[in-house]
């Protein structure tokens, strides 16, 4: 089994890889200037597989750290381009990165690329044997919706400022409704095929005894712990989307019933080395729509990880929606 992080999966060896790129290369802002000339194509490969697992061993001494590394790596795939991911290493690392990919344009505020037919087609390519067809195909419909969700964010942002009354916000608050309530419609029919293929999580006693969350969930894989964590977070924010709209709902319950359905993953899905990277993301996103005690839940969770992960440190959550 590939180990998880957000929604890109790695490769053991590509773990190993990473711990030593950054004490040969130093970082990945020069990779992108290679990229485009022949002598660089024919070795970029291997500097996308470092560079993809050298996160993992990001300075967790520098909040900033991650946020640059995922530039320098997102900008790297991106001027390599879809025409050039055709074998089976390509697509592995392309969907090794795509998380962080997706990550970094959220945050940044910068379009996510990906969000494309043509980076579709080439991430549905299947090379390895051990996901059945029917489930590596739900798994890549949901990445597909996952790269619209920048946008989305984006939108949101602006949303949260702006004057309601003026024609222009109007004009986007509707272009933005429309989008959120097509996603949710699609995210509907996934879940119900998804979720006949993987089981749901069960619920159990926390074996901590935390006393916020005293049942938790439990899933029969924590590479599909993920993926139903990455669906809790996107359903979160299309009802924050819908909330901030006025669209009628009882959105507030919603998204908070979701951000629950996270932090009830956390016992189960954050073990192990990767799993603050597998959890990152969705705590992200439930930090955002938090009340002041579940926030602070978060925020002892965030600190338990940041020595693992940069991009955990406390530090870089400061609300924004």
């Amino acid at each position: 089994m590939l180990w998880s992080d957000g929604l890109g999966f790695f490769p053991p060896f590509m773990v190993k890889i990473g711990y030593w790129m950054p004490r040969l290369w130093g970082s990945l802002a020069w990779a992108p200037k290679i990229a485009g000339n022949s002598c660089g194509k024919s070795i970029i490969s291997y500097i996308l597989c470092g560079g993809t697992a050298m996160h993992l061993f990001t300075d967790t001494e520098n909040p900033d750290s991650w946020m640059k590394h995922a530039k320098g790596l997102s900008q790297l795939v991106q001027i390599r381009g879809p025409d050039r991911y055709n074998n089976e290493l390509d697509i592995t690392l392309l969907k090794a990165a795509r998380g962080l990919v997706v990550m970094h344009s959220m945050f940044s505020g910068e379009e996510c690329f990906l969000a494309s037919d043509k980076w579709h087609d080439k991430m549905r390519q299947q090379f390895t044997s051990d996901l059945p067809p029917e489930l590596h195909y739900s798994i890549e419909s949901f990445f597909a919706y996952f790269t619209y969700a920048p946008s989305l964010v984006h939108k949101l942002y602006g949303l949260r400022h702006a004057d309601t009354t003026s024609a222009e916000t109007l004009h986007i608050i509707s272009e933005v409704l429309s989008k959120a309530l097509e996603m949710q419609i699609k995210l509907a029919i996934w879940y119900e095929q998804f979720s006949h293929i993987v089981p749901p999580p069960t619920e159990t006693i926390s074996s901590t005894g935390d006393a916020l969350y005293p049942v938790i969930l439990t899933y029969t894989d924590v590479s599909y712990a993920t993926i139903y964590c990455g669906y809790y977070s996107y359903m979160a924010i299309i009802h924050e989307i819908l909330k901030t709209c006025g669209y009628p709902g009882e959105h507030e319950a919603i998204v908070s019933y979701f951000r629950d359905q996270i932090c009830k993953s956390v016992e189960y899905n954050s073990v192990g080395v990767m799993g603050p990277y597998r959890m990152g993301f969705p705590l992200r996103v439930a930090f955002e729509i938090a009340d002041p005690v579940t926030r602070s839940w978060i925020v002892n969770r965030l600190e338990q990880f940041s020595n693992i992960y940069a991009a955990a440190q406390p530090e870089n959550y400061q609300t924004v929606l």
